[in-house]
């Protein structure tokens, strides 16, 4: 009965950070340009989708505000464009990155993609259970001779498979000069680089 209702308290709390996360976007730090508009959705699909596997799950990570320790490493993540409404985003485009899961100095496990020209100057992750992640983030390019006249908001919805693979949705905002001009939406392979077991003998190598 005890643990009944523990999971009944569990699914509730993981509803409201759901909507909390739908309707609401930390702000960007003063020294960067100010973005009009927003990433969230209230009824966004994606999330619902977050919030069903994460009920399922009903199985409480370390930490609510990291990645697991154990998705740290290189990955490869295979992006393909869904859907937009950015006249230089078209659907059906495709993207191979590498993307890092680090610890930084707070003891948070982050995940840092490595493109070119662009900066990110805020990040943060909800966990909703130890399978389901969603990250929001800031980026500005400062490629090109821009200045940081481009920016990003993103938000990357995460499902581990297994220790060696996740799959991701993201829908991303951008922005130029500071005004909003269109969202695009990507769904993603990531598949980590060398294994789970080679990273974990790496570790215990050291």
């Amino acid at each position: 009965m005890k643990a009944h209702v523990k999971l009944v308290e569990k699914t509730k709390a993981i509803r409201n950070a759901v909507l909390m996360l739908a309707i609401s976007f930390v702000a960007i730090p003063a020294q960067a340009a100010t973005l009009h508009g927003y990433v969230s959705d209230t009824a966004d699909s994606a999330s619902a989708r977050i919030y069903s596997a994460a009920v399922q799950e009903a199985v409480a990570p370390a930490r609510a505000d990291s990645f697991p320790a154990e998705l740290q490493g290189s990955w490869e993540c295979v992006s393909t464009v869904i859907d937009s409404l950015v006249d230089t985003v078209q659907p059906g485009q495709q993207v191979v990155s590498r993307l890092n899961f680090v610890k930084v100095d707070d003891g948070r496990i982050m995940a840092r993609f490595q493109q070119p020209g662009w900066t990110e100057t805020q990040a943060s992750v909800t966990a909703y259970s130890t399978a389901s992640y969603v990250m929001d983030k800031t980026n500005f390019y400062y490629g090109d001779q821009t200045n940081g006249g481009w920016a990003a908001r993103s938000r990357d919805h995460y499902q581990v498979v297994d220790l060696n693979k996740m799959l991701a949705e993201s829908e991303v905002d951008q922005y130029v000069g500071g005004q909003y001009v269109g969202r695009y939406r990507t769904r993603s392979t990531l598949v980590r680089i060398g294994g789970f077991e080679n990273v974990a003998m790496g570790r215990a190598a050291k």
